[in-house]
């Protein structure tokens, strides 16, 4: 997989009946709405295992607050067969991913309050979430 890092691969040096059926779809009256119907048939179709969803699931309850090691003692898997779950599937690790989650919550609650109307104990909850995203 490193072998494709930071390169230009053309579509039709890997699978030229993919690189053919989307410049078809490119071409139809409306490419976006064909191409966007397309891609969501393709990736409805892949069958995510039942381990990845009760994991992600967990994490998002959890706002990301949770161990990989407790995750996975939850989910019943090995961490390893977890962690190419999450790359396969979601692209980063569980871990990666438990940030992303922190983060996105960090985020809703300073939407919520805007910064200038933060009370001082909300400033100190505010550097406490960011060391949890940090960490």
């Amino acid at each position: 997989m490193s072998a494709f890092n930071d390169k230009f691969i053309p579509l039709e040096s890997i699978n030229s009946n993919l690189s053919e059926r989307l410049k078809e779809l490119i071409k139809s009256p409306k490419p976006y709405k064909t191409l966007n119907d397309y891609f969501e048939k393709f990736f409805l179709d892949k069958e995510v295992e039942s381990y990845l969803l009760k994991a992600i699931d967990i994490i998002k309850l959890s706002c990301g607050n949770i161990a990989v090691g407790d995750l996975c003692k939850k989910v019943d898997i090995h961490q390893k067969k977890l962690e190419r779950l999450f790359i396969s599937y979601v692209g980063v690790t569980p871990k990666k991913f438990c940030k992303i989650v922190r983060f996105y919550d960090t985020h809703k609650i300073l939407s919520k309050n805007a910064i200038e109307n933060l009370s001082q104990t909300d400033v100190y909850f505010v550097q406490y979430l960011a060391i949890l995203i940090l960490l």
